[in-house]
């Protein structure tokens, strides 16, 4: 089995969120799909709000984020969904290894 190697980036703060990756002119946007055994729904180019109104508890709700530069939108979603800033931290830092 072959090894992965992560680069060594720089050390940021865990409870700071700050993206260590590489910054595009592309805007970050959401994009839900909602789904059970039987129906399948896909909303393009939602916002934070609209993800609050359209998901549904009683089905399964994936949420696919594009673009992870623009820090404010993503403190905007951990703040309204709820999110540990310590999770979305580690998403932010592309340099660092994922945590199981």
């Amino acid at each position: 089995m072959r090894k992965i190697k992560y680069k060594k980036g720089r050390k940021v703060h865990p409870n700071q969120l700050e993206y260590t990756g590489i910054y595009t002119d592309k805007a970050t946007d959401m994009q839900l799909f909602v789904f059970d055994n039987q129906d399948f729904s896909e909303y393009k180019k939602i916002s934070v709000d609209d993800f609050l109104k359209l998901k549904i508890d009683s089905k399964n709700n994936w949420l696919n984020l594009h673009g992870l530069n623009d820090v404010d939108w993503i403190k905007d979603l951990t703040v309204k969904l709820h999110l540990n800033s310590l999770i979305v931290s580690d998403i932010l830092n592309i340099s660092r290894r994922t945590s199981l």
